[in-house]
């Protein structure tokens, strides 16, 4: 019988781990969300705010779990669910939260320097035997792990979720040459059992199975077709009339632009050259302009292609 996991700390309160720790909650799970200290140049600080206050301490974790309840398809399945996520920020609460969690998950920004130094923080506080795992997209699991002590990184895992995890029906699960059995069977009856998920095992390579592959139809679209056409013309085109269920452009509001335009760069720049799709991957500079504009969609984007026109 897989072990059984109720408590849960997610560390990083933006689009995805907030939509996590949303569905969490929805789940019945005890749920710790967490996220840095808010900068005031940076995260737009209400006029006179002070980090000598905790509510403003708490300011990132608070925002995305307004931001779950606001958005056009809530995170969670009524408000009032709202109240099972505890917030906190990761200097004040990481060690308490991580320390009461039979399970943390990390879902901050996509960059090996910054999750490494978040694991080392989940490292000194967590008892023995919690597991840990990465929602990243796409960065390799056992290159998370480097350095980390023998076990942290056998209770280690990538699990990814896709955006808006409410609604997305799947989470791969991805493991590395010694991540326990244990581990990857208590990860997917959480999946399965408790977050009513489908379940796909995924090598330790770039994107992992589903990016791999679905990003490279959106990335032909992107760098070619879209020069050409309008993306109602294209969401017809490849949509309806292709025989898909979603339409692409639609799909890419809802998943948001900026996790595109990652998930892009990442199999971009980490697939080698003999690799039959390695230049189909390139992001294209008006997606860095739409991102860097702000209209990168999803639940807490101004407008994407079609959100907020």
């Amino acid at each position: 019988m897989a072990r059984r996991i109720q408590t849960v700390t997610v560390v990083g309160a933006g689009t995805m781990g907030s939509g996590i720790a949303a569905h969490l909650a929805n789940s019945g799970l005890n749920v710790y969300l967490v996220d840095r200290l808010p900068e005031p140049a940076m995260d737009k600080l209400p006029h006179g705010a002070s980090l000598d206050d905790s509510h403003v301490r708490n300011y990132l974790a608070r925002r995305g779990v307004n931001a779950q309840l606001n958005a056009r398809n809530s995170g969670f399945y009524v408000p009032q669910l709202a109240d099972r996520v505890i917030i906190g920020n990761t200097p004040d609460q990481l060690g308490e939260f991580v320390r009461a969690s039979d399970l943390v998950i990390e879902a901050v920004y996509e960059d090996i320097g910054v999750k490494r130094e978040v694991y080392s923080g989940i490292e000194a506080a967590m008892e023995p035997g919690t597991i840990v795992v990465s929602n990243t997209s796409g960065l390799p699991i056992a290159e998370l792990v480097e350095g980390r002590s023998a076990g942290f990184v056998e209770h280690f895992a990538g699990m990814h979720f896709f955006n808006p995890a409410r609604y997305m029906m799947l989470v791969e699960l991805i493991s590395h040459e010694v991540t326990s059995p244990e581990v990857m069977s208590a990860l997917e009856a959480l999946a399965r059992e408790r977050l009513g998920k489908e379940v796909v095992y995924a090598n330790d390579v770039p994107g992992f199975a589903a990016n791999r592959i679905g990003a490279y139809p959106m990335a032909i679209l992107f760098n070619e077709y879209l020069l050409e056409q309008s993306v109602e013309f294209l969401d017809l085109i490849f949509g309806k009339h292709s025989g898909a269920n979603e339409k692409p452009f639609v799909t890419a509001d809802i998943v948001g632009l900026r996790t595109l335009r990652d998930v892009m760069a990442n199999l971009s720049r980490r697939l080698p050259e003999t690799d039959a799709g390695h230049g189909a991957y390139k992001v294209p500079p008006y997606l860095d302009e739409m991102v860097a504009r702000g209209l990168v969609a999803g639940p807490q984007g101004k407008s994407g292609f079609y959100l907020g026109r």
